[in-house]
């Protein structure tokens, strides 16, 4: 099949998606959403995603940047929708009277709502955040809140020199935890390490940042000075961004590394903000003599989480956040 009868193949199911997930989205903004509701738009929305990435061997120039837009709308939209989630309400139960005790005595103990579950029992469909922290150890207790066997998309906002480290450890006594999504919005020198995310991820407005992760689709916007160690499935694509340096996921995190399947395209970026038809100088390859020290890095991580006061993570997020230089790309971003 020629290049133009798949790009018109993929176009038709493009725009019939679309239209059912705008459509879709339309049906929820009149009613009371709840999670799960934003959770199925998402999902749909990210495999739309998805199929756009890897239809970009062969989509023309236009149609790329024309679908892109459609899926950044999309995007906001169902942020907009993710607002009205209500938030989750305390209820007191009362106390079973003990002799002696009046029957009025009530518990002084909040007790949540029960939480959906998946099919192998763990919590499913519950958006997990950490958010406005600064100089902190975010681990997969602190994210998932102690849940044993969760999987949920997580949120990431407004950190500033903060380590999140979502590395399944391998330990039977640490959290079973699976990332479906991953959203990361305005972070400020952060280590941000994960196993393999199902699903999408994505950065917005982060600087200064080492990103470690796998997925099968990956985005960054309005980056600058970030190093991303991925395992990517489709090509990943940048936008409005700088100084983006690319490498593969480090081999030393073992029990990750081992696990990642198919070829990566880490090195297969596409910029929406080059239109040239020159290499675009908004991101290249990570030299080897610039990688972070893993093996140095993760006996940091292993240590016991008592000890990872202020003073611990200034000293590690200093010692392997990026230092790249920004001169030179300025004037880099086409309109």
């Amino acid at each position: 099949m020629s290049n133009a009868a798949r790009s018109a193949e993929f176009l038709t199911k493009f725009h019939s998606e679309r239209d059912a997930i705008t459509a879709q989205i339309e049906v929820l903004k009149a009613k009371s959403v709840t999670a799960q509701d934003v959770q199925h738009v998402a999902s749909r929305l990210s495999q739309l995603s998805a199929s756009m990435s890897g239809a970009l061997d062969f989509l023309p120039a236009y149609d790329q940047r024309l679908c892109h837009q459609q899926v950044k709308d999309l995007e906001t939209a169902v942020e907009g929708l993710r607002s009205k989630i209500p938030k989750a309400r305390f209820a007191f139960k009362r106390k079973q009277p003990i002799a002696g005790e009046s029957s009025q005595a009530t518990s002084t103990t909040a007790t949540p709502p029960p939480e959906s579950t998946n099919a192998q029992g763990g919590v499913a469909d519950i958006s997990r955040s950490a958010s406005s922290r600064q100089l902190a150890y975010i681990s997969a207790r602190d994210i998932f809140e102690g849940q044993q066997s969760a999987s949920s998309d997580v949120t990431l906002s407004s950190l500033d020199t903060c380590i999140v480290n979502l590395v399944p450890s391998g330990n039977k006594q640490d959290p079973n935890t699976t990332v479906t999504a991953l959203y990361a919005r305005q972070l400020n020198r952060c280590l941000v390490l994960l196993g393999d995310v199902q699903g999408s991820v994505r950065f917005e407005d982060c600087v200064n940042c080492v990103v470690v992760l796998g997925c099968h689709q990956f985005r960054m916007e309005k980056c600058r000075r970030t190093d991303a160690y991925i395992h990517v499935r489709s090509i990943p694509v940048i936008e409005e961004s700088q100084g983006i340096r690319f490498s593969s996921y480090p081999t030393t995190i073992e029990n990750v590394s081992r696990t990642l399947s198919q070829e990566s395209r880490h090195h297969a970026v596409k910029d929406f903000s080059w239109i040239r038809d020159t290499p675009s100088p908004n991101w290249s390859k990570l030299p080897e003599g610039s990688q972070v020290n893993w093996p140095a890095l993760m006996k940091q991580l292993r240590e016991p989480d008592a000890g990872k006061d202020v003073a611990w993570v200034t000293e590690v997020v200093a010692q392997y956040s990026p230092t790249l230089s920004m001169s030179g790309h300025e004037d880099a971003i086409q309109e």
